[in-house]
């Protein structure tokens, strides 16, 4: 446990998967109840805190980057509870409500090209889910739009084209994503989607988390 700023990793794509990972497993120790509430706290405010605030420093606006740094930094608030990293989060001037208003195009679509799209929607759709659940969200039509846009734009076999260094996008996340909103969805398609769809398991949203007591 670090007095001072955390920095594991030399990037921040590697260092938000670090703290994305720690943010579940301490949501999953939690209720069995071996750590002490000294523990948590420390583990908070002397881990979590300044390895996502370093993060959240760094900020690049409306890209795929700054959707990862803050869904980690959601994702690790919520599990140690600290309100002001969830709220820095969500509200900030570079925060997922500044990114949903600006990044997602009126079609629901993120602007980058597809397969960065795909690299967007792999932090983007985890943190969203989370804050729905959280009630940090409401669910409403211009979240169905987003989460319709992909299937869209891509064939019929649920790909996109691949452009830039993405790699290939498809619509696998987007189905974990509405499956794991199914409670929510009233939009027909969104309802089909979640009925079937094909999935190999249980989505894992980066916390699933904050969703004890809401499943």
């Amino acid at each position: 446990v670090t007095s001072g700023a955390t920095r594991i990793h030399g990037s921040f794509m590697f260092e938000r998967v670090w703290l994305d990972n720690l943010a579940a497993a301490l949501d999953s120790i939690i209720p069995a109840g071996v750590l002490s509430a000294d523990e948590i706290r420390r583990i908070g405010t002397q881990v979590f805190e300044p390895s996502a605030s370093l993060m959240q420093d760094h900020q690049i606006g409306a890209m795929n980057l700054q959707w990862m740094i803050e869904a980690a930094a959601l994702h690790a608030g919520l599990a140690a509870e600290l309100p002001g990293v969830v709220s820095r989060a969500v509200d900030d001037s570079h925060g997922m409500r500044r990114l949903m208003a600006v990044g997602f195009m009126p079609d629901g679509n993120w602007w980058e090209n597809p397969s960065y799209q795909g690299v967007c929607k792999l932090a983007a759709y985890p943190a969203i889910v989370t804050a729905v659940y959280a009630g940090i969200l409401d669910w409403n039509a211009r979240l169905e739009t987003i989460f319709l846009a992909s299937y869209r734009m891509y064939a019929p076999d649920g790909r996109g084209p691949i452009l830039g260094t993405g790699g290939e996008a498809d619509t696998t996340v987007d189905n974990y994503a509405i499956q794991s909103l199914a409670g929510f969805a009233t939009n027909p398609a969104l309802a089909w989607v979640c009925h079937n769809a094909k999935t190999p398991g249980l989505y894992d949203l980066g916390l699933r988390v904050q969703l004890r007591g809401a499943v």
